[in-house]
């Protein structure tokens, strides 16, 4: 499949500014001692990606989740 120019612009500019909010990110995460959970490959889970089930049975893939203990404040960036 082909990709225009402006595809694949938009997708580094996309991949530039999620780095930049996930280092933002960790720095509230490391300042206030939450957990700073996104997508990538961890032993806690099966896949990379970060889901949430809402009280309806829907399931979002989430880019990233500060996580206190049990209690988890959801980020959603799409």
């Amino acid at each position: 499949m082909a990709e225009s120019f402006s595809h694949k612009w938009g997708q580094i500019l996309g991949h530039f500014i999620q780095e930049f909010i996930r280092e933002t990110l960790q720095k509230v995460a490391d300042e206030h001692g939450f957990y700073l959970d996104s997508q990538r490959k961890r032993k806690a889970r099966i896949t990379k990606k970060v889901s949430w089930q809402d009280r309806y049975g829907n399931y979002h893939d989430l880019d990233y989740v500060l996580e206190r203990g049990v209690q988890k404040i959801l980020l959603v960036f799409q």
